[in-house]
């Protein structure tokens, strides 16, 4: 959605072009963990098996019912984050393309777009910070880490193998941070991935010479930054959260009278002659409607267009996980970027109803936990311990923790609110914040 069909040319030369897409044809990129299974023959290539099997796996569509920024309402529709994936598998797909990836290429982008968020917890970074929290003793919660345990353990595709099975270029296109929790040097990440998941990785790039941080998650990386800059601006304008004028006026506060707040002023402008001079989202004409997709869309536009190789520092670096000193970044206007992102996410989680939703979801998995901590039998049978083989206790009750925190990230808002009503008694409209 957004962007406008047009080449750009994101490498310097035509010899970065070759390095960097060069390195994306390592025929073990195409190898799958489970060997047994055999490429079949398809005219559309087996990174598009791998977009099916994301595509139709069950938790990608309990993605529908994962707040994205603001609640989850039944009044009104906002993204939640199926919606978000969606797009930022179709913002990815355009920018692989005119990277000069091939067509059956590009599905890997898009499928990891897909499911760069199926391991989100319900009730959005608060629930992701609240699992974190209540599962310290066994390593904690972590969004990206839960996308790689889903799809290489929790999703089922075979009987005779755990996980959908996708190729390792799949696998690594969701990989933003390549990080255990706590690495050798008893150093804590904040961003990371399971040990397990960590170790099967780290053997295989190893093993074949492969560099963690790929292209591929490069460009997932990026579209997904472009989503949240365009499209939490037109939610939150929809919502009423801020006006237009409010964030160019937070956006100058913060960034100065600098390229990125010159060219959003210019966006802005061009938006309201597209629109009918309009930029109020204080009343529901249609003007006011077209301005907010109109002003999304040139966001996208512009933020497209300006990719290229960027230098990455160490610190950078260090943070992602990355053996790059260069990746695809924004040349001229990465703060119209990352403002937009930090602007609108600050204004709409100060607003109360979204404050609200978020406490009373922190309240409800507090609660949930503690519940099936002390009444394992009500766990569906996949998530409990005696299906697992444990040599001893401590395996039997770490294993059992995550298996708890696996079900309740995989709960949908309105499912864990209506398994805390069957509880508690309590409705979510009776629940007292305290």
């Amino acid at each position: 959605m957004g962007e406008k069909n047009h080449k750009i040319d994101i490498f310097k030369d035509k010899n970065q072009k070759k390095e960097y897409l060069g390195s994306l044809r390592n025929k073990k990129l195409d190898e799958r963990y489970y060997k047994s299974e055999k490429p079949r023959e398809r005219t559309d290539g087996e990174f598009h098996r791998d977009y099916s099997r994301i595509m139709y796996a069950s938790s990608f569509r309990r993605l529908q019912g994962k707040m994205q920024l603001l609640g989850i309402k039944s009044d009104q529709f906002f993204r939640n984050r199926l919606t978000h994936s969606l797009e930022v598998a179709q913002i990815a797909g355009s920018i692989a393309l005119t990277a000069g990836y091939k067509k059956k290429e590009a599905f890997v982008v898009q499928a990891g777009a897909l499911a760069h968020d199926i391991g989100n917890p319900p009730f959005g970074h608060s629930g992701e910070r609240k699992l974190h929290e209540l599962f310290q003793g066994i390593g904690g919660f972590e969004g990206n880490a839960q996308t790689l345990r889903i799809l290489t353990s929790l999703e089922k595709k075979k009987e005779d193998f755990p996980g959908l099975n996708l190729t390792y270029r799949t696998l690594l296109s969701v990989v933003k941070y390549f990080h255990r929790h706590k690495d050798g040097n008893a150093v804590i990440h904040s961003k990371f991935i399971y040990d397990d998941d960590y170790e099967m990785l780290r053997l295989f790039v190893e093993e074949n010479g492969i560099k963690i941080r790929t292209l591929d998650v490069q460009i997932v990386d990026i579209a997904d930054e472009i989503a949240y800059a365009a499209h939490d601006l037109e939610d939150g304008l929809r919502q009423k959260c801020f006006t237009m004028d409010e964030i160019l006026h937070d956006f100058y506060r913060k960034y100065g009278n600098g390229s990125s707040y010159v060219k959003l002023e210019e966006l802005v402008n061009q938006s309201k002659k597209d629109s009918g001079f309009s930029c109020s989202n204080l009343d529901s004409s249609v003007h006011s409607k077209l301005f907010r997709q109109e002003i999304s869309s040139q966001i996208i536009h512009c933020l497209i267009n300006d990719l290229g190789i960027c230098h990455v520092d160490e610190k950078e670096q260090e943070k992602r996980g990355s053996q790059y000193t260069e990746e695809l970044g924004f040349q001229t206007y990465a703060d119209l970027a990352h403002g937009l992102k930090n602007i609108t996410f600050r204004c709409i989680n100060h607003n109360d109803a979204v404050f609200t939703y978020e406490t009373k979801g922190n309240k409800i998995l507090e609660t949930l936990t503690e519940f099936f901590r002390k009444e394992e039998e009500f766990l569906p049978p996949e998530y409990r311990v005696d299906n697992y083989k444990c040599k001893n206790y401590e395996n039997e009750n770490m294993i059992q923790e995550r298996l708890i925190c696996d079900y309740l990230a995989g709960m949908m808002d309105s499912y864990a609110i209506n398994c805390y009503q069957k509880i508690t008694g309590e409705s979510f409209e009776q629940m007292v914040i305290r």
